[in-house]
């Protein structure tokens, strides 16, 4: 019976062979090294042939290189750079004609401003003009009055304009000129007559602060016709002209000219 018990239990499976677990002694657990066959795995122990993952945090403004096939490292610009170079480069393009819009209004509001100035300051010396008797003092007290209306055009109370013709209607346009200087001052009187247009007889000098006189054949002069200078007789003009300088530097804005004429009727 007893070789019989020993043949059955060599023939029986291994799993009914095992001694259950309640009957067995506790084995001590033993590490084994990466040559090892079939390892236990301990909680804290990776399995075989595993790494365990290692998690890398780059350092703040630190960038990776990309590197070429070939070899090399390939640099990167910062996108802010391209950002900064690129407004640059439009506002370098839009500069001169931002400038230019604005010294144009600066210029336009120049012209227009002195423009009203030395229309003003010929209505203004026209009106003292018609009410001064041929004397001395009549030409200065008509030209502090243009003065002082045209300060704002800086203009020069010591220059004559040139009347162009011998009549009041001019030869040509504008009816006055002068030869230098940003501007001039003219105070003409015409004689009138029954047929034609009235004749210059008489003009008042800036320059000279004198009177200079014509015949109606358009000579000069030493005397005073009786009609010239006369209440109800003649028309005073009073004209005043003016160089315009802008700012913007465009040679067609150079040496701008703008005039001012007022005609009014000689009275008492």
């Amino acid at each position: 019976m007893v070789v019989v018990g020993r043949e059955l239990g060599h023939r029986l499976p291994r799993e009914q062979q095992r001694v259950p677990g309640h009957l067995q002694l506790p084995q001590p657990r033993r590490r084994r090294g990466p040559g090892d066959g079939d390892v236990r795995l301990e909680p804290d122990q990776p399995g075989p042939h595993l790494r365990r993952p290692e998690l890398r945090v780059q350092a703040p403004r630190q960038h990776h290189r990309a590197v070429r096939p070939g070899g090399g490292v390939v640099s990167r610009r910062p996108q802010r750079r391209r950002a900064r170079g690129q407004t640059l480069v439009e506002f370098s393009l839009l500069l001169p004609l931002f400038l230019l819009v604005i010294f144009a209004t600066i210029d336009f509001s120049g012209y227009f401003g002195a423009r009203l100035s030395v229309e003003n300051a010929a209505r203004s010396g026209d009106r003292v003009a018609v009410t001064e008797p041929y004397a001395s003092y009549s030409g200065p007290a008509i030209v502090s009055q243009v003065a002082a209306q045209a300060q704002d055009a800086n203009l020069p109370s010591n220059v004559d304009c040139s009347w162009n013709g011998t009549t009041l209607a001019p030869t040509s346009y504008p009816p006055f000129t002068w030869s230098s200087g940003r501007g001039c001052i003219g105070i003409w009187y015409f004689e009138m007559r029954p047929a034609g247009n009235p004749w210059l007889c008489g003009q008042w000098s800036v320059a000279s602060s004198s009177w200079s006189w014509w015949t109606v054949t358009g000579t000069t002069t030493t005397t005073k016709d009786n009609g010239c200078v006369a209440a109800g007789s003649d028309i005073v003009v009073v004209g005043v002209g003016y160089q315009f300088s802008p700012l913007t530097p465009l040679p067609a804005l150079n040496g701008f000219n703008t005039y001012g004429e007022t005609q009014l009727l000689e009275e008492d």
